[in-house]
């Protein structure tokens, strides 16, 4: 690849069981896109995680380590971002993976497309069942401002998380102001702000990322305070 910039990858830690967390790390690494800058926030874990880390850290220059001693909800990553210096911005959740080619297919497909963020499909592995799903579109797709309102319900799954993105670090960088009231879905709440700051999206129908599905997750639990952040 000609042009070559630099990637900013992001992922927050907290407690991650090590298989799972040696996993994801390791996904990022053995990219085949290697331009990279590898951003790991540890949140105030208490586990062996820690060590693990500052262990990645020693064997790879691109991880940068921070830890923060007080865990705190939420993405953090706006308390570090006058640090990043990455042309580009994608997070991956800390028990998550990439596909090899994740960020040289991502790339690409910004590139040729002048995008400010592109998708790429999802894998989700249900731990309880062992059950694959994917969430992905037929075939790709690229929109431009002018089409978001009519196209929306071609795209709008794609936007309730953060992961599974590659943007435009301007634009990730933002500093968002989230209403108080998301107190759940906080991340689909950024990711539409961030898509107010875009002129032009695209998906691929390329599945290039895999989620663990935790039966124990927030996101899978019963919560009368979803409602409101619901509405909200």
């Amino acid at each position: 690849m000609n042009n070559s910039p630099l990637i900013t990858v992001y992922t927050q830690v907290y407690n991650t069981k090590e298989s799972d967390l040696r996993t994801c790390i390791e996904s990022v690494l053995n990219q085949t896109y290697q331009n990279i800058e590898y951003f790991i926030l540890d949140n105030g874990g208490t586990d062996g995680s820690c060590a693990i880390l500052k262990e990645y850290a020693k064997k790879d220059s691109r991880i940068k380590l921070y830890r923060f001693e007080q865990n705190k909800a939420g993405w953090r990553y706006v308390e570090i971002s006058d640090k990043i210096s990455g042309a580009y911005w994608t997070c991956l959740d800390s028990d998550d993976w990439m596909e090899p080619d994740y960020l040289e297919c991502l790339l690409n497909f910004t590139l040729e497309n002048d995008l400010d963020i592109a998708v790429c499909g999802t894998m989700f592995h249900v731990e309880e069942t062992g059950q694959t799903v994917p969430r992905a579109c037929e075939e790709d797709f690229v929109l431009n401002r002018s089409d978001y309102a009519q196209q929306f319900m071609y795209y709008h799954v794609f936007f309730r998380a953060t992961w599974a993105k590659l943007i435009k670090s301007d634009i990730a960088k933002h500093d968002c102001q989230l209403r108080k009231e998301i107190l759940y879905g906080g991340d689909t709440a950024l990711c539409f702000e961030w898509l107010r700051l875009t002129k032009k999206i695209g998906v691929t129908s390329k599945v290039l990322h895999h989620y663990r599905v935790h039966p124990s997750s927030l996101s899978y639990r019963y919560d009368s305070l979803r409602f409101a952040a619901d509405l909200a």
